[in-house]
């Protein structure tokens, strides 16, 4: 089996396992078994370490074969600098910067559908999956939020709850269109659908993010890096991983007068944060880079497979 074979075979079984999960999450939460605030942030945080780190650690092996001849050094400085400077600008504008989060994380998650040509199409997607919540969960999602910002944000709630019937309609309207040309992809729009309307804000979050759009963007990646298995990528940016621990437990050590819930809600999302703007910067410089050269080797963010 080739290498290609393999990734879209490891694509898949995450796929299948969100397809399962995600309904099963849902049934369970619809019969009273919820699990705790707690509980739910400590899955989160389990998800990000697991898939969401090592999907941002491959920063550096796309730095270097794109950008040929840049130091390591440099690529260093420059992602820690760009962190900093999110964490500065949370700490001094938080709401602004958390409404920014937001829309940078919608564009990013709008690539999971690599392979629609319809940019629209994708902006809604991404916009889908991090509103939908706000439908059924307006209280949860604005109590989170006002954790992270500091201040009353019920308005980015309401603006959100349009959001989501506006363009949670639209794509679940091109999936019904889809499902007999990309059944998958219909049946995911329908899991985020309904698990995003029924679960609770992070238990819904820890299980888009950690069974479905970072397994997909590190298998991407990966492969589009000429890797061959997903071992091979793990084996490659562990140390990367634990440096980015290692920080984290620093900014959790910072926090000690916060009570543990809080501090966990602020280390994960805006340790995301932080680490999301820069991988962002990096994949629009690649997609620049791409349009001006043609790079050697498979192309970056190869689309994904959704039949």
């Amino acid at each position: 089996m080739n290498k290609e074979c393999v990734m879209n075979n490891a694509t898949r079984r995450f796929s299948t396992t969100f397809l399962i999960v995600a309904p099963l999450l849902s049934a369970a939460v619809v019969l009273g078994l919820r699990p705790s605030s707690t509980t739910q942030l400590v899955l989160l945080a389990a998800a990000v370490i697991v898939l969401g780190l090592p999907h941002g650690a491959l920063d550096p092996l796309v730095a270097q074969c794109v950008f040929r001849g840049t130091s390591r050094v440099f690529f260093y400085a420059s992602y820690l600098i760009a962190s900093a400077l999110v964490i500065l600008a949370w700490i001094a504008w938080p709401k602004l910067a958390l409404g920014c989060f937001l829309l940078i994380a919608a564009f990013h998650f709008g690539s999971d559908l690599a392979d629609e040509g319809r940019v629209w199409i994708r902006t809604f997607y991404g916009l889908t999956v991090l509103a939908v919540p706000c439908v059924l969960h307006g209280a949860d999602v604005a109590a989170i939020y006002e954790q992270l910002a500091g201040q009353s944000t019920g308005d980015y709630v309401a603006f959100s709850k349009w959001i989501a019937y506006v363009a949670g309609a639209t794509i679940f309207g091109d999936a019904l269109l889809k499902m007999k040309s990309q059944p998958r992809r219909a049946a995911e729009v329908v899991a985020i659908l309904l698990s995003g309307i029924l679960l609770p804000p992070l238990l819904y979050f820890c299980c888009y993010f950690g069974l479905l759009h970072s397994p997909r963007h590190l298998i991407e990646t990966a492969s589009s890096l000429g890797l061959k298995t997903l071992r091979t990528a793990l084996a490659l940016i562990a140390a990367i991983v634990a440096a980015t621990l290692c920080l984290a437990t620093i900014g959790w050590g910072m926090l000690s007068r916060v009570s543990v819930p809080h501090r966990m809600l602020l280390v994960v999302f805006v340790g995301l944060a932080a680490l999301t703007v820069p991988h962002m910067l990096l994949e629009g410089c690649v997609w620049r880079w791409r349009s001006r050269t043609v790079l050697p080797g498979p192309p970056f963010s190869e689309p994904h497979s959704t039949s």
